[in-house]
């Protein structure tokens, strides 16, 4: 499905019955189709959860029994942290490309003053 589909924000249970999840994770990474997500399980392990925010998961669920009044909220938290940075990245973009034509009009008014500077001073002098 990942190969044919885009998706904004994937709930990964931990445990699936055709691949594990850091599997999947490692798979999609591999196929340069990475996604970000939320791990839900069953296994309360703080290891497990360390292991996969290293690997990119951007919150962690256990299913208990409060399990379903957490999956809202936690969704519009990563949702929401996912629009800032995009909305960084753009402004990065826009700040970078501002940036380099302002280096590149100041570059060009350099070399302009110094070749203006140069044809004068010779003009003078003779």
């Amino acid at each position: 499905m990942a190969e044919h589909h885009h998706a904004d924000l994937l709930l990964l249970d931990l445990k699936l019955p055709d691949i594990e999840g850091p599997a999947l994770i490692g798979s999609m990474t591999s196929m340069d189709r990475s996604v970000p997500f939320i791990i839900i399980t069953g296994q309360g392990d703080e290891r497990v959860a360390v292991d996969m925010m290293k690997r990119g998961a951007l919150d962690y669920l256990v299913k208990d029994v409060n399990f379903i009044e957490f999956v809202p909220t936690v969704v519009r938290r990563a949702l929401s942290q996912l629009e800032k940075e995009h909305r960084l990245a753009a402004a990065e973009a826009i700040a970078s490309g501002s940036s380099r034509k302002f280096f590149t009009s100041a570059s060009v008014s350099s070399s302009a003053s110094a070749d203006l500077h140069d044809d004068l001073g010779q003009q003078l002098a003779v």
